[in-house]
């Protein structure tokens, strides 16, 4: 009698859909807040892990709010529901371009490519 292999491959996949929707709803919550307390953003980006879709029970939340020009308000983390989320803001002329300030180089550095828009007015 052939021994029959345990199809596991659901496990993980449930597990992924389910920080996937804990992440993304973090995410969106944020975006809300930005767009509540920031009348200046023209647009809400997710980056990182939970930007391409792909959170670890450990992840953080990344978040860059844009503003169309001047100057921008003061970055700032928080934790909901035991998740770290970090927003950071940015000129859309400064989202564009190449930076030299290393903190504002982490959201430039190829957000383009991973993050997710969460609001675009």
């Amino acid at each position: 009698m052939a021994k029959q292999k345990r199809d596991d491959s659901r496990k993980p996949r449930t597990t992924n859909n389910r920080l996937r929707k804990r992440f993304n709803a973090v995410a969106q919550r944020a975006a809300r807040l930005i767009e509540g307390e920031y009348p200046r953003v023209i647009g809400v980006v997710v980056d990182g892990s939970v930007g391409r879709g792909e959170p670890l029970p450990h992840s953080d939340v990344d978040v860059l709010a844009i503003v169309e020009s001047g100057k921008t308000p003061r970055w700032f983390s928080y934790l909901d529901g035991g998740i770290h989320v970090s927003i950071g803001f940015l000129t859309a002329k400064q989202y564009e371009t190449p930076q030299q300030n290393p903190q504002r180089f982490f959201w430039a550095r190829g957000s383009a490519h991973s993050a997710r828009i969460l609001y675009d007015c």
